[in-house]
């Protein structure tokens, strides 16, 4: 995956509440962990996921995804000025 930090899906400061509405979506239940949730998307078809990932009733909102990168600074360190 390429890009920069200025590209609209780059970034997400809402990204647990996108995953879990996407995983409502796909028919998990909103009580799982993190971890259960990850465990049940891997079993859902490519092509539902896929699929899940495009409904949208905006048109302009076509590039707001539920998965994409995520800044936590696990990989990249903290930067001080």
């Amino acid at each position: 995956m390429s890009g920069n930090a200025e590209c609209a899906w780059a970034l997400r400061h809402d990204m647990v509440e996108v995953s879990r509405s996407f995983a409502r979506k796909l028919g998990l239940a909103d009580d799982l962990t993190s971890r259960e949730v990850i465990e049940k998307l891997q079993d859902v078809p490519s092509d539902q996921f896929a699929l899940g990932m495009l409904e949208r009733t905006n048109p302009a909102s076509a590039v707001e995804r539920a998965v994409g990168p995520c800044y936590d600074n696990d990989f990249l360190p903290e930067v001080r000025c």
